[in-house]
């Protein structure tokens, strides 16, 4: 039975590959209005999120496994906890949108900057902004406002490719031709790779479909994260303070 199986999936490759992949849906159009609005519709839906994550990393040929709770919402704010084999917070990390703060609770060291990449790196071994995270923990991503959009059909995976650019940036949102989910998404930055994200195991919750598998690209593949959400809660009640951290009494605030 499985040898007829991959016999099969080997004929449809063929099959595709001779007819030039998969073809376009009858209804496919290049404004990106339609797409640019069902992001909209999941930012709208799906506002807050929080879970339990589990994380295999892979970095300079070694693999850590880690466990971590997270909270993120609509506004771009993260929290994530990385949690010890007894289920204690070691590492907390929170984004209000504008700051970063990351507390350290094995090496007793706080840290404050800025919400950017580079400083998100520091604990997830990804260039990815918070407020990028934050929204593709929820399934869409941020909302590049005045990005030039153009749609196109990638006949390879039968879908929709959202190119958008702005300033010296520049993404592509791979979509589902059926439902407009998001399934993969390429940043860049002068031309250079800065992360590539797959999204998958959607699974519907209320009248949202929530992306329960993430799996991170760096440059080049030097680092991979490969992330899966479990015990799942949709557009809880989140306070504020959920999303700022103030170092301990007797902790030197460090700059990141």
């Amino acid at each position: 039975m499985e040898i007829h199986s991959q016999r099969l999936v080997f004929l449809l490759g063929l099959f595709l590959t001779a007819c030039g992949g998969l073809p376009k849906p009858k209804n496919f159009s290049e404004s990106p209005v339609p797409l640019l609005e069902a992001l909209d519709v999941q930012r709208n839906a799906l506002n807050a999120l929080s879970a339990e994550l589990e994380l295999d990393v892979w970095k300079d040929d070694r693999r850590v496994k880690l466990k971590q709770l997270m909270a993120v919402d609509q506004h771009g704010r993260v929290r994530l906890e990385i949690l010890s084999s007894f289920g204690h917070p070691i590492t907390t990390l929170t984004s209000d949108g504008a700051r970063l703060m990351i507390y350290d609770a094995e090496q007793k060291r706080f840290f404050l900057g800025a919400a950017s990449a580079r400083n998100l790196e520091r604990l997830l071994s990804i260039p990815i902004a918070p407020a990028d995270l934050s929204a593709l923990l929820r399934g869409t991503v941020p909302k590049w406002v005045s990005a030039d959009s153009t749609v196109s059909w990638n006949s390879q995976r039968g879908r929709y490719e959202l190119s958008q650019t702005m300033a010296s940036m520049s993404q592509t949102i791979e979509m589902e031709p059926e439902n407009f989910r998001v399934r993969r998404l390429e940043r860049k930055t002068d031309g250079q790779l800065d992360y590539r994200i797959k999204l998958g195991d959607y699974r519907r919750s209320g009248d949202v479909d929530v992306p329960h598998r993430l799996f991170f690209e760096s440059q080049q593949g030097a680092v991979t994260v490969d992330m899966t959400l479990i015990e799942v809660t949709v557009n809880p009640k989140i306070l504020d303070a959920t999303f700022t951290l103030d170092a301990p009494r007797g902790i030197v605030v460090e700059s990141l």
